[in-house]
């Protein structure tokens, strides 16, 4: 396709596994300032961030990246990848374009561990990994600083580990380019580069015992500073070193070191920072100025997750750059305004958003808010503002955590831990429980599409819980493996869920039934959607699935790498693939039998997707990274979100930053009225001082004309006296001028007769050096003649010799040998008498002919006819020194021939008499063995007398275990019984309570009624004397009490409360306590019974076990005596004394054997019986009370 369809804009997370994997480059495309860029990895992808937080181009590398490094120049970037044949790439940073490829196919690894370049780019070093560690060097082939020149060579190699292949951490060149050092387990190696090959220089550091050197940097051009995980730092200059009396030395490891202009830094484990700068004196060399960690904020990270890994320093803006083990990256302004302030702390600050530095295991978006959280194995949650790129909250807790789901309203969570699974609220910058339930490790909790239900796993259950009452309201069961994932259907009113047995359902929810069935024979599955018409399923047969109506629709391979998980895009009809091999795959829904687009994004499985609620943003999560992905804009519909603003906050917190507010304001109120106030007095301080500046600058101005009017006058008078002894000065000059021409032509004259002199002298000289010439040209020629007789006859005299030694080399070989080396040797000394002589006489022809040369020009002809007869002169020689080195190979070959049927003709008659000496020991052993035969024969019958009775031991054993077996059962029934019969009389409780109860009732309502009909008499009797008002009582009283309606009446009069009646209501409270005491007594003995029975079964059933093992013991052990008297058997010829004596021994340890085997099944058989004993008497009922 012509335009890519995703576009990585945000990446989380730094890759911490990579060596060296942070450095700052330069940017001037843009602006005339250069920009500071800080370049480090993030899962396979270099990303270039500015130190405000802007992110800029970003380059997938597709490989996993092991090693990086940055050119001098800072316009290229080596990354080195991991593979069969690990490559180092080299990427031009203005482009992001790969330039070249390195790659070595001798480095006996599938990695390089760490790489660099030279500072003057000559060469390039490269350290490789286990097994064989080896260390590469590459050499420019022209100026390595120019795109065009950016070509290498590979020198040679060399192994830079112990023999025991102790691991290797760090190499690097030196400034000067001209030392390579190598530091390890154990290792501290220096190498300088002769004859193109690597020659160690120095093998350890001084006489110390070997420890671990984890970081070292190069000082000056012979000054290296090396440091060990004791936190000791050691300088080494010209093969001396040195401890440094500063260094840290608290056994904390120190892990890297960096140069800066003052000195060098280092840092290690705890997050600590030491800066060293050089001091005055000589024999310290370095002080330690300043001691600096890092945060811990929120007590996110333990003091091993602190550990610091790498550093990168820019001197032009004087950053200092850091990544952690927990994959961090921290930086920090080190200018001397700042790192003078010893008053206060310098604060390291993140380089973007911090994020989970384990493997991340859930995300999740929302509708209503710009929110994506995620959970990890660090055992925190995290919720990103990715609009904004702001962190809202990041929160620790105890246990780790495996899955998340935010609701669409983006003020809850669902957080699924190793103990269970919680309810949380988003209050702020904090998370609170809200309440959670019993599901341990819940692998996928989802919140329907409406937010008003979630979904969460709990093996091979699905439940359904209400997201507002948090009551559980469906339960779906069907699959018959682990659940890995479930997706809600648009209406959500249906679920689908994938298992690892290969099924793949989709459910009703409200019905609780399976509405499709699809089962997949070994698959196991590991994600699952929906677009509402078919169900994508994918799993680790590298397929992708689609199902409609309980059958394969399609099937679809993906290669070899198989998809984790899948997100869909129903608005742009994308399906979005998360891979093994940490790669995002974009698929169309019309054509899935090939995607459309790979992008090489995670180093590792994808553990999460997630798509924005206007699908235009990819998240994917795996490792401890996260990429945040945008749809193409020419794909993209452009939507305008509204995001809601309101969030959750509890009363307490609301009231009390309400108070803050209200100090603050007061606060701001009275520094407010101070300020004006202090202002108010500066000025008028102010007014006062420039008045008082005024006057003393007019008085200044008096006194300085003042003084140039005098200093005008002394300059008059200055020059007179000048002008006068200028003249006298030229006068006195003219004079000495004649004198010394006077003189000078007086030596004029001098030096000519001198040269006159000089040259007749010359013309006298020269007229005998062409005598001389003449002459020594003459010897010269009588030598040669002479040589090259004397070589001609020393040939024939050589060859004449070699013919003589080869005859009697074939008559007699003793004499040849001894012949041979004195012939070698006198060769030999012949040969070096010979060049000696020659070379002498060529070095003096040489001299004679550069002198005559140099003297007289008309020699050169004479000089070219010496040169080349003494060119000819040398050939001969080679060539005679070729026709002696070939006679020598010819001797050595037959010297070893003669060696090797040597050596065969020994191995020979070692070997015979080896088999001899082995014949006559059979022989021997054989005899023996005869003599033996009877002895074993008997002893063989008495073991197997003996075995006998231990088979039937053991046949006891196992009838007396069969009856234990039996006896258990019974008392198993026994206490499901006493079970049974507790369960009825907690019942047969019950329902008395219930009838004491009604009974109590029914006497509080006549206790009410008799006392209500008390007060109706008592009324009735006030009025006894006047009739008609005692008929009209009496009539109601009537009415009242002893009509029909009276009944329902008084019932509900008696609704009141009344005092209970104390007798009743003591002897109601004494029942029921001896009811419970007796309940309690039951359930108590019940507890302990079961314990009790529970105890001796498992005892029981433990010395089983050890009483079948003794017995299979036994059995071997007799299996192995019988082997023995069988392999015996074979061999047995005869006996002798030492052989039955042997025998001996062997059946006497064998009866000791058999008797401690019965003393053992003795002991085991008495401690059943006590156990059947115990057992028999645990079994019995237990008395109680009556009721």
């Amino acid at each position: 396709m012509s335009s890519k369809i995703l576009n990585s804009i945000k990446n989380y997370g730094v890759n911490a596994k990579v060596k060296n994997n942070v450095y700052f480059s330069h940017n001037q495309q843009n602006t005339q300032q250069e920009e500071c860029i800080v370049t480090y990895p993030v899962g396979k992808v270099i990303e270039f961030q500015n130190t405000n937080g802007t992110r800029q181009n970003i380059t997938s590398t597709g490989e996993n990246i092991t090693a990086m490094t940055m050119f001098a120049d800072r316009k290229y970037l080596a990354l080195a990848t991991k593979g069969k044949q690990p490559e180092i790439d080299i990427y031009d940073i203005k482009d992001k374009q790969k330039k070249r490829t390195l790659s070595y196919p001798q480095v006996g690894s599938n990695e390089f561990i760490c790489i660099e370049q030279s500072r003057c780019g000559k060469f390039f070093i490269a350290q490789g990994g286990a097994p064989d560690y080896n260390l590469v060097l590459w050499r420019a082939i022209g100026d390595g600083g120019k795109a065009s020149h950016l070509k290498y060579k590979p020198i040679t190699h060399i192994c830079s580990s112990t023999p025991e292949r102790d691991p290797v951490f760090q190499c690097s060149i030196s400034p000067d380019s001209q030392q390579f050092c190598v530091t390890g387990n154990g290792i501290f190696k220096l190498y300088v580069l002769e004859d193109g090959q690597l020659k160690i220089t120095q093998s350890a550091l001084g006489k110390r015992d070997s420890e671990i050197y984890l970081a070292h940097v190069w000082l000056s051009d012979t000054k290296l500073a090396v440091a060990n995980d004791h936190g000791d730092i050691f300088l080494y200059e010209n093969g001396e070193y040195r401890l440094l009396s500063s260094s840290p030395s608290d056994n904390l490891s120190i892990n890297t070191m960096i140069k800066y202009e003052k000195g060098f830094i280092c840092g290690g484990e705890n997050g600590v920072v030491t800066v060293f700068d050089q001091s005055d004196d000589d024999k310290e060399g370095y002080r330690r100025s300043r001691t600096l960690k890092l945060d811990n904020d929120n007590n996110l990270y333990e003091a091993i997750d602190q550990t610091i890994l790498n550093f990168a320093y820019d001197p032009q803006t004087e950053f200092l750059a850091l990544t952690t083990i927990s994959g961090q990256i921290y930086i920090v302004n080190l200018s001397r305004s700042e790192i003078l302030k010893e008053t206060e702390t310098i604060k390291f600050n993140y380089l973007g958003q911090p994020f989970h530095f384990k493997e991340v295991t859930g995300i999740d978006t929302c509708i209503q808010k710009p929110y994506v959280a995620t959970c990890g194995m660090d055992k925190t949650v995290r919720i990103l503002d990715y609009e904004k790129d702001e962190m809202i909250l990041q929160q620790k807790f105890n246990t780790e955590c495996y899955s998340l789901t935010l609701h669409p309203s983006g003020l809850y969570v669902v957080v699924g831990f190793t103990d269970k699974l919680k309810y949380m609220k988003i209050l702020g910058n904090k998370l609170e429980e809200e309440k959670f339930f019993a599901i341990r490790k819940c692998l996928c909790v989802k919140f329907s599409n409406g937010g008003q239900f979630f979904a969460a796993l709990n093996g091979t259950v699905i439940h359904i819980y209400s997201s507002y009452t948090m009551e559980q309201l469906h339960t779906l069961r069907g699959h018959a493996g682990r659940i890995r994932s479930l997706f809600w259907q648009p209406q959500d009113t249906h679920i689908c869920s994938v298992a690892m047995d290969g099924s793949a359902y989709e459910f009703h929810v409200k019905k609780e039934e399976k509405i499709n069935e699809n089962l997949v024979k070994q698959c196991n599955f590991s994600d699952v959607i929906s677009d509402g018409k078919y169900m994508y399923a994918v799993g680790n047969d590298a397929t992708l699935r689609l199902f409609q109506d309980g059958m394969d629709h399609q099937l679809h391979p993906t290669g070899n790498e198989a998809i984790v998980h899948l997100s869909y895009s129903k608005k742009y009809r994308r399906l979005f693939g998360g891979m093994e091999d940490g790669s995002v795959c974009v698929y169309n829904v019309s054509n899935l039998s090939k995607y459309d687009e790979r992008y090489f994004a995670h180093g590792g499985c994808i553990t999460g997707m997630a798509l924005s609620y206007n699908e235009n943003l990819l998240f994917t999560i795996a490792d401890n990274s996260m990429f945040v992905f945008e749809v193409a804009k020419e794909t993209r519909k452009i939507t305008d979100m509204r995001y809601s603003e309101e969030i959750l906050i509890s009363l307490t917190d609301l009231m009390d930053k309400n108070d803050k507010i209200q100090d603050l304001e007061a606060k701001y109120a009275d520094v407010k009225s101070d300020n004006e106030y202090q202002q108010r007095m500066k000025e008028l301080e102010f007014n006062q001082r420039v008045k008082e500046q005024a006057n003393n600058f007019r008085m200044e101005m008096k006194q300085k004309i003042e003084k140039i009017d005098q200093l005008s006058s002394e300059h008059t008078s200055m020059n007179r006296e000048y002008d006068q002894k200028l003249k006298d000065q030229q006068s006195r000059h003219g004079r000495e001028m004649t004198e010394l021409q006077h003189q000078n032509s007086q030596r004029i004259t001098s030096i000519l007769n001198q040269i006159n002199r000089l040259k007749q002298e010359k013309e006298k000289d020269r007229v005998k050096l062409l005598n001389e010439a003449q002459m020594s040209e003459e010897q010269h020629q009588l030598d040669i003649q002479q040589m090259n007789q004397d070589g001609a006859e020393q040939k024939r005299a050589k060859q004449n010799e070699i013919s003589r030694l080869k005859d009697v080399k074939n008559s007699e070989m003793d004499q040849y040998e001894r012949a041979l080396q004195t012939l070698m040797e006198q060769h030999r000394e012949e040969i070096d008498k010979l060049v000696d002589s020659y070379e002498q006489r060529l070095e003096q022809a040489k001299d004679e002919t550069v002198q005559l040369k140099l003297e007289k020009i008309q020699k050169e002809q004479v000089e070219e006819t010496h040169t080349t007869r003494i060119r000819q002169l040398r050939e001969k020689i080679k060539r005679k020194e070729s026709k002696m080195a070939e006679q020598r190979a010819k001797l050595e070959q037959k010297k070893k021939e003669t060696e090797s049927v040597k050596k065969e003709n020994k191995e020979r008659e070692d070997t015979i008499h080896e088999k001899d000496k082995r014949i006559s020991d059979l022989i021997k052993q054989n005899q023996e063995l005869e003599k033996f035969k009877f002895v074993l024969d008997y002893k063989i019958q008495t073991l197997n007398d003996q075995i006998k009775p231990s088979k039937n031991d053991i046949a006891n054993l196992q009838a007396d275990i069969k009856r234990m077996d039996v006896e258990l059962t019974d008392y198993i029934d026994r206490n499901k019984k006493l079970k049974l019969a507790i369960r009825d009389l907690k019942l047969k409780i019950a329902a008395n309570t219930k009838e004491i109860d009604s009974l109590q009732d029914k006497i509080k309502d006549q206790k009410a009624l008799r006392s209500r009909i008390r007060i109706d008499i008592h009324d009735v009797v006030q009025s006894i004397n006047n009739k008609n008002d005692l008929k009209s009582k009496f009539k109601v009283f009537y009415q009242k009490h002893a009509a029909p309606n009276a009944k329902s009446s008084s019932s509900s009069s008696t609704t009141k409360k009344q005092d209970i009646d104390f007798d009743v209501h003591k002897e109601h409270e004494r029942k029921r306590a001896y009811l419970e005491k007796t309940v309690g007594s039951l359930q108590t003995k019940l507890v302990k019974a079961n314990k009790t029975s529970k105890g001796e079964n498992m005892r029981i059933m433990n010395e089983n076990v050890v009483l079948l093992k003794e017995i299979n013991q036994l059995r071997r052990e007799v299996r192995i005596l019988k082997g023995r008297l069988r392999e015996k058997e074979d061999f047995l010829m005869g006996g002798n004394e030492y052989a039955s004596n042997s025998t001996s021994q062997d059946h006497d340890n064998l009866h000791r054997q058999l008797e401690m085997g019965k003393m053992e099944i003795h002991t085991l058989r008495m401690r059943i019986e006590d156990l059947h004993n115990d057992a028999h008497s645990s079994s019995r009922p237990i008395s109680r009370e009556r009721l």
